[in-house]
């Protein structure tokens, strides 16, 4: 049953064409990630459903009483107000149910008026709201007493994402949901929405929590929106179909209108009235190709490279880092090689991006020293996009008075330049504060790639790109020549482009598991954090992870003084200077994990569980290629779109239990 639907929906900012006789419906239930291009209208068609805009035409329906929550792309303002009280917003129509229930108790209201808000009590636990604001409270370890206004970028997300899940709604509306989260957190999230009963229409750019989270793709191009299955690969290769068939209807179509057109110009002939009909026809055909909505051309990112670093590009000895009474790091020592692309990871807070500001020469360690290569040229991705001017024009922005930029040792104008980057000549002075967060993001690359580097510190670059121009930036980070430092919690982003992690680690992570209690593995305490260096990208950090959580409860005596060692040092792996050899292991050379016991054989239970893992894939593999076999057939278009879905529905299911059974399989290979 749909709870929303939306019919020939038209909406336009100006020139621009966002949603052109747009329709789409969602059921009770529904989980939907929607894709475009940035600029595409993703974020104003969820301000649609959200009621917060109106669209120029169409319809748009609702369930009755349907209850709705929005978390924004944008952060929450910093407000003088209680985390507690802002939480609880989600729930306000709760606690208004709530006491017009009490006080028509009290007064003597109507029975059908009270049977109704009890009804509506019940179904939203409404009794117990408070208690519902302080569960997801401590699941995303806040304190309810702390002003927002005295909360970074990454807890204000937190809170802002804590409003909305507080209020358990019948639609989940979630613009961005992983930006200036960590890890952890996403893991987290990915969890809460695999079992959140509601409907959910999400906007993301992280390809890994879409696979996990959703099971269908809405696409907005060129102002339709498409319906495509899920996970994401399988949208990628149907989307790719189709673009193939468009461009072979498109062949014909031209092919015919220049026949036409031809015969046309033959004169007086085409004039006779047995011809009229011919003549209407091609006036037709005229204007469908003047209203061909043609592909915006992609966008073409250009990472120049600048002259040669020396071979060292920094090194680190005995460095030690503090935040108030807090040690983000303590005696760590490490070197970047020239070559290295290495990815930052961890909590909200650890120090990221104050490492990277030491390697900068922007801090100062504590102790310590840290020392710079020789000829760097380096380029810097604030993840605050610092660079961009919110009141200047795009053209402004990155010409900076000019109108000509020097690129690759020749001189482009700065429109043709920006063309690259997604920007058209009649854009150019739109100014950069009407920009989509994602477009923000484009052009912040565009001022970035107008100089040479040979160092790129980027401070998560990937929030609210569209996932085209994000795995383009992939492909060119992977072709550039020089170094590479990159903050980011996008995980298959890292895979694609690391050869080596950089990831801050706390006693309370080491023995959390993913997804488990974030009050303990999101713990911001006073100790000292230690750096673990991993060969390879985020896949082999899990592979580590693992082991050590194996190990961990395997050694439950560890020996004596091992816990400073581990504390106040970085746990080597092997080497991670050899760019692009990601091992499947990653085997700490730390003293305190390489002395511990081998770990014993299998037991005879997960022996058996393994010996049967490979089996079991196989049959999996067949049940999918059956099932993709089925969606080429005649008799599956044929199929109502309930049936098409309930077919799209099982092959995710079997995608997902294929990724389980995999990552079960290499667990218990691990523990071997």
């Amino acid at each position: 049953m749909a709870i929303v639907r939306g019919d020939k929906l038209s909406l336009s900012f100006g020139t621009h064409v966002l949603l052109d006789q747009a329709s789409f419906s969602l059921s009770a239930g529904e989980k939907v990630a929607i894709v475009g291009r940035n600029g595409a209208g993703k974020s104003s068609l969820l301000k649609l459903v959200a009621q917060i805009n109106k669209p120029d035409s169409g319809e748009l329906q609702q369930q009755k009483a349907l209850r709705v929550r929005y978390l924004a792309q944008s952060l929450p303002e910093s407000l003088d107000i209680s985390v507690f009280d802002y939480v609880s917003k989600g729930v306000e129509d709760i606690k208004l149910a709530l006491d017009k229930y009490q006080h028509l108790l009290e007064t003597g209201g109507s029975e059908s008026e009270i049977n109704q808000l009890h009804d509506l009590l019940d179904r939203t636990n409404g009794w117990q709201w408070q208690q519902k604001v302080d569960k997801v409270l401590t699941r995303l370890n806040l304190d309810g007493d702390v002003l927002l206004s005295t909360l970074s970028g990454g807890w204000r997300r937190r809170v802002s994402l804590a409003e909305c899940l507080a209020a358990e709604p019948d639609l989940l509306l979630l613009d961005e949901p992983t930006n200036h989260l960590d890890l952890d957190t996403i893991e987290w999230l990915e969890e809460s929405l695999k079992q959140y009963k509601g409907a959910l229409l999400l906007i993301s750019h992280d390809r890994q929590f879409i696979d996990a989270v959703v099971s269908k793709v809405w696409e907005i191009d060129r102002g339709i929106i498409s319906v495509f299955p899920a996970p994401y690969d399988a949208y990628v290769e149907s989307k790719e179909k189709q673009l193939s068939d468009e461009t072979k209807t498109n062949s014909e179509f031209d092919k015919k209108l220049a026949n036409e057109e031809k015969w046309i110009r033959q004169g007086i002939k085409a004039r006779r009235t047995r011809n009229e009909g011919r003549v209407r026809a091609l006036k037709k055909m005229r204007q469908q190709h003047a209203e061909r909505r043609t592909r915006q051309s992609t966008a073409q990112l250009n990472v120049k490279s600048g002259g040669q670093s020396g071979k060292l590009v920094a090194v680190l000895e005995n460095a030690t880092l503090t935040r108030g009474d807090k040690i983000l790091f303590q005696n760590y020592s490490t070197s970047v090689i020239k070559g290295d692309k290495i990815g930052v990871l961890g909590p909200n807070g650890c120090g990221k991006s104050s490492l990277i500001k030491m390697i900068l020469g922007e801090l100062e360690p504590d102790s310590g020293t840290v020392e710079l290569g020789t000829q760097l040229d380096i380029a810097y991705f604030d993840q605050m996009r610092s660079t961009v001017n919110p009141d200047l024009s795009i053209f402004d922005n990155v010409g900076e008075g000019r109108d000509f930029l020097e690129v690759n040792g020749e001189k482009k104008h700065v429109i043709s330049y920006l063309a690259d980057y997604g920007f058209g000549p009649e854009r150019m002075r739109t100014p950069a504060s009407a920009l989509s967060g994602g477009e923000v993001s484009r052009l912040v690359l565009a001022k970035l790639f107008t100089r040479s580097a040979n160092l790129l510190i980027l401070d998560e670059p990937t929030n609210d790109l569209d996932i085209e121009t994000l795995e383009l930036l992939e492909s060119q980070l992977v072709a550039f020549k020089g170094t590479v430092v990159v903050i980011s919690h996008d995980r298959r982003f890292l895979d694609n482009v690391v050869a080596s992690l950089l990831v801050f680690e706390t006693d309370d992570i080491d023995s959390a598991r993913s997804g488990a209690n974030l009050g303990a593995i999101q713990d911001q305490s006073k100790k000292a954090g230690h750096i673990v260096e991993i060969e390879g990208g985020y896949n082999d950090y899990r592979r580590y992870r693992a082991q050590k959580e194996q190990s961990q409860l395997r050694n439950k005596k560890p020996s004596a003084g091992s816990d400073s060692s581990d504390n106040h040092s970085s746990e080597k792996h092997s080497s991670h200077k050899q760019q692009g050899q990601q091992q499947g292991n990653a085997l700490s050379s730390d003293k305190s994990v390489a002395n511990k016991p081998k770990p014993a054989k299998l037991s005879y239970k997960f022996q058996r569980e393994l010996d049967a893992i490979p089996e079991q894939l196989e049959q999996i593999e067949n049940d999918i290629d059956a099932i993709e076999q089925q969606t080429q057939t005649s008799e599956f278009q044929a199929k109502t779109p309930d049936e098409m879905q309930q077919v799209f529905q099982q092959l995710a299911d079997l995608q997902q239990k294929m990724e389980q059974k995999m990552e079960r399989w290499e667990e218990l290979e691990a523990m071997k």
